[in-house]
């Protein structure tokens, strides 16, 4: 005969177990940071190191963004996006430093980064916005690059500091450093840009000659200003 007290005991054992089981889940859960579960193989290739404002993050696969905090790390097609009177810096691995200006956004499209490799480069998309790109340091004879796509245009270079503007019907750049060149293809037309440069393209148009920053008009002077940011982290 069945002993019916051995019986309850080892089912009461059964659900004590089941129970310690879901309480190890949620703790797993509970302990993820937002927006990492549905890819726990996610390879960061860069972190959040300054945020003034609202700033948040959205991930491949999910519906949800999260807020963004200090120092988040970024991975392959996240987007970031920055509120009204918001910055935000990102650090890449290759040293290459992105701060956003507000009500920006931002994807990022890709990188390659090994110290065994001759090509260090970032991609990004800037749906709208406006950004400012400091270029990650030269190692050894490795430069870095930095490929900057918005809806009409592509700025890119290997070495300098640089800030691009666009929305959907004009992209712009100024080449704020002090060597190197910026590259801008718009339309049918690539131009380069001399430090201390800006230039404006129109969507499907080739971009302006480029013109002193030191005669542009207050709008551009503007867009530029607009992308400092200081060090300090602003809640």
């Amino acid at each position: 005969m069945k002993d019916p007290v051995k019986g309850t005991a080892s089912s009461s054992l059964g659900r004590g177990r089941v129970i310690l089981g879901w309480v190890g889940v949620l703790m797993i859960l509970l302990a993820t940071p937002p927006g990492w579960g549905h890819d726990a193989a996610m390879s960061p290739v860069g972190k959040l190191t300054a945020i003034q404002g609202h700033t948040v993050i959205g991930r491949p696969g999910s519906t949800v963004s999260f807020r963004a905090q200090v120092p988040d790390e970024l991975a392959y097609q996240d987007v970031i996006r920055t509120g009204a009177q918001s910055r935000s810096k990102i650090l890449f691995e290759d040293d290459t430093l992105l701060t956003m200006g507000d009500s920006s956004v931002v994807e990022i499209a890709g990188t390659t980064y090994a110290s065994s490799v001759d090509t260090r480069s970032v991609t990004v998309k800037l749906t709208r916005g406006k950004v400012r790109a400091l270029v990650g340091r030269i190692v050894g004879n490795q430069s870095s690059e930095l490929i900057v796509l918005t809806p009409t245009a592509v700025a890119s270079t290997q070495g300098t500091y640089f800030v691009v503007w666009a929305d959907e019907t004009v992209s712009g750049v100024a080449n704020i450093g002090r060597a190197g060149q910026v590259l801008f293809t718009s339309g049918p037309r690539t131009v380069a840009l001399q430090p201390g440069q800006f230039t404006l393209a129109m969507a499907h148009m080739g971009p302006e000659t480029p013109s002193a920053l030191t005669a542009a008009p207050a709008t551009i002077a503007e867009m530029v200003a607009s992308t400092e940011f200081a060090d300090a982290v602003i809640p």
